[in-house]
Parts: structure tokens; sequence; C-alpha cells
């Protein structure tokens, strides 16, 4: 089923993604980790620590699969 959601890393269409995504979700073609920052809608590369959810924890490293509760996948991440 394609729900919109493409990979952040190459673009490619997560045509399998369960909801609510696992830390432990990959993309198909490139292996990138999806339960990431650059693919989160809080995603803010403009303002400090690179996050508008102001409750989250400050995540550094923006492209590794981390533990956010906050998470929410965001349709253009692959731009």
């Amino acid at each position: 089923m394609n729900n919109g959601i493409v990979c952040w890393q190459c673009g490619q269409t997560l045509v399998d993604l369960i909801f609510p995504v696992s830390r432990r979700e990959e993309c198909a073609a490139c292996g990138a980790d999806q339960h990431v920052c650059k693919m989160c809608r809080f995603y803010d590369a403009n303002i400090a620590h690179q996050c508008s959810e102001e409750r989250a924890e400050e995540i550094t490293d923006k492209e590794s699969a981390n533990f956010c509760d906050f998470f929410e996948p965001r349709a253009n991440a692959w731009i």
C-alpha cells in the first residue's frame, strides 16, 4: 500500500511502512533508518537543535534511529 511517505535519504516510496513507525524501520532501497529526526515533521534545520517540538529531548545525530516519543513521519522529508 502506498502511503505517500518516501525515504528521507533516497526518495524511494516506503510502500510497506507500518504505523507507528518502529525504531528499527529501514528503507528497502538504501538501508537508511527511518525513525530519524530528518524524517520527522518536527525537524527544522533553521532552528536551534533542529526540532520544533519543545518537549523533545535533544538528539545530536539527526540521521540515526532514535527513541523520540514525538516522532511523526513527514511526506516531504526527501527534498
